[in-house]
């Protein structure tokens, strides 16, 4: 009898142990597949060109942002654009490229990622990289009116191209680059994209201006206002960094001679630095308001929103924000065009579509008016809420003064006439 509660016993430990080692097993399988495997092997496919459809249809994609009630009002909602100011991310499933600069032939990479987003009067761009290193980054070109893909344009090399700005006064599109290890900021003229064809060429468009920024560890993000680049430095725990950069009449950023391991190199240099919040992934100006969106990992994303006309540009401190905006997970770069504001997620990319939560695999765009009464129902629901919890706190208060009231022997005659609701139920019967 004992044997056989003892060999019971062993097995249900055994069985335990199994089970135990089986659900450790695929917990480490499903993490390596979702976060390693998938960005370092390319799904096949027989596609022949840059593919042009999303991942969900319409209707699919709008049950899911309902999520997010605020966005989904204001990005497909407000907008009188029958498209709901929607415009599909080209290249999510196929992208056609280079596999190196000098190659005979195009190639089709299907781990493209999007990063970067940048709007003309004609034009929407938006860059990509590949996830697997195999392929040339990509620009790809949509018209803003009719929100048809256009082309892609092939960038020499393989650099992530965080974000993309457009100089409007010069008709230049600045994509952030690198070489050598060294942060870039690069310029392509709008004629030179307007005759680039990647099928004709077979080869990657070129700059015409490359700098250096040895200012930055990082070129992560950029954007244009009044002759000057602005260029930011992600970093996802620790304060990221701000620098502005001017443009000369000529189109190219200011540069002087910079020492480098007993090098002299030509960079940019910098006319002022900021600090700004963690995880900033993106920042447009708007008047006298600074946007910067935020983003790290499967956590949901912020649109952070400052004053800029009360900072001393030197620092764009969180708690100083005049408004965080909850988005969907994987926010990177938003540019602000006509009182819009798009926003490009990577979500959707291969390597990361089948984490929890929705995948954006489109353009989104909020109108500043619509954004701004979004803001101002949400700071006046902050307000009512602060109001209830000062009233609640008051009551609480108050309570707490009757209990001691009438715990004072002089008062127990007259205490019918001093709010008997507020005194403790067993205390009340005392004088019952």
């Amino acid at each position: 009898m004992y044997e056989n509660s003892k060999e019971r016993s062993q097995a249900r430990r055994t069985r335990c142990l199994f089970l135990i080692l089986t659900v450790s097993l695929l917990i480490v399988g499903y993490i390596y597949y979702e976060f390693e495997y998938r960005g370092i092997v390319e799904v096949p496919t027989n596609a022949t060109s840059t593919s042009t459809r999303p991942l969900y249809s319409m209707e699919a994609f709008r049950q899911e942002l309902r999520h997010y009630p605020k966005l989904y009002t204001a990005s497909l909602e407000a907008p009188v654009d029958a498209k709901g100011g929607t415009y599909v991310i080209p290249g999510l499933h196929s992208t056609e490229t280079l596999e190196y600069n000098t190659a005979k032939d195009t190639s089709i990479c299907t781990s493209m990622t999007p990063q970067g987003i940048a709007v003309s009067d004609e034009y929407i761009f938006v860059s990509a990289y590949c996830h697997t290193k195999q392929h040339n980054s990509v620009i790809y070109v949509i018209n803003r009116e009719t929100h048809r893909f256009i082309k892609e344009i092939v960038l020499p090399g393989k650099p992530h191209v965080g974000s993309l700005a457009y100089d409007e006064d010069r008709d230049n599109l600045w994509v952030c680059g690198s070489g050598s290890g060294l942060a870039q900021a690069n310029a392509i003229s709008l004629s030179s994209i307007k005759e680039y064809s990647l099928r004709r060429e077979k080869k990657p468009i070129s700059y015409v201006f490359q700098n250096y920024v040895l200012e930055m560890r990082r070129s992560s993000f950029m954007t244009y206002k009044n002759d000057h680049l602005y260029i930011g430095y992600f970093h996802s725990s620790q304060n990221g960094v701000l620098k502005k950069y001017a443009i000369e009449p000529g189109g190219n950023m200011q540069n002087t001679i910079f020492q480098l391991n007993g090098m002299e190199i030509e960079s940019g240099l910098a006319v002022t630095s900021a600090t700004i919040p963690k995880q900033s992934q993106g920042m447009a100006f708007y008047y006298d308001k600074l946007f910067m969106s935020q983003s790290l990992g499967i956590l949901p994303s912020q649109l952070v929103l400052f004053d800029d006309s009360i900072n001393n540009s030197n620092e764009y401190r969180k708690d100083a924000a005049m408004l965080s905006f909850k988005l969907p997970r994987m926010l990177e770069q938003i540019y602000i065009y006509d009182d819009q504001i798009y926003m490009i997620f990577e979500s959707a990319a291969y390597a990361y579509r089948d984490l929890p939560t929705i995948s954006v695999d489109r353009i989104l765009t909020m109108n500043i008016s619509e954004l701004r009464r979004l803001v101002d129902e949400e700071l006046q629901e902050q307000y009512e809420a602060r109001k209830q919890e000062i009233r609640m706190k008051k009551e609480a208060q108050k309570t707490v003064r009757w209990r001691k009231l009438s715990n004072l022997p002089w008062i127990e005659d007259e205490i019918e006439f001093l709010s008997p609701h507020r005194i403790p139920k067993k205390k009340w019967e005392l004088f019952s």
